[in-house]
């Protein structure tokens, strides 16, 4: 399965790149993302490589998104596909792999 994210390449530069979607781990559930938060201030600062956040190109943005489970890792109990989750981890791409 092939999915789009959004990655800061360097300072001020973005690209929407494509990857391959990685199956879950026995713990972890794929969620195809319909909405991700964008922290302006944060996503501003890394963007413009200001020295506070730390950061290091090439990188990911976002931080929280909601979606629905696509796959489920064995283990998951807790979860089924179709169930629609808001996760505090992962970045603004159209899927994302979490815990849960």
């Amino acid at each position: 399965m092939q999915g789009y994210k959004v990655v800061f390449t360097q300072i001020g530069q973005a690209e929407i790149q494509e990857f391959v979607v990685k199956e879950p781990k026995e713990n972890e559930v794929v969620i195809k993302v319909l909405y991700t938060l964008i922290s302006a201030g944060t996503e501003k600062a890394i963007f413009r490589g200001e020295v506070q956040t730390g950061c290091t190109f090439p990188r990911v943005p976002g931080y929280s998104s909601v979606g629905t489970i696509v796959k489920v890792g064995k283990n998951v109990t807790q979860f089924k596909e179709g169930d629609r989750v808001f996760a505090a981890r992962g970045g603004h791409g159209s899927y994302n792999c979490e815990l849960p």
